[in-house]
């Protein structure tokens, strides 16, 4: 337990996964601002589906 801390590599998915979530989720680009340039392009894997998923 507690690998995670010392994974860099994880470290810096995490924080990018997370920075876009705060943009799509609650609009708040302060952190998406810092990464934005190594981001290539973004998708929605639900986009364009009617189902409700929980």
């Amino acid at each position: 337990m507690g690998w995670s801390k010392s994974d860099l590599n994880l470290q810096v998915a995490d924080y990018i996964s997370w920075a876009v979530y705060r943009k799509w989720n609650s609009g708040d680009l302060r952190s998406y601002r810092i990464i934005e340039q190594c981001i290539r392009s973004e998708a929605d894997p639900l986009e364009g589906h009617a189902e409700e998923y929980y």
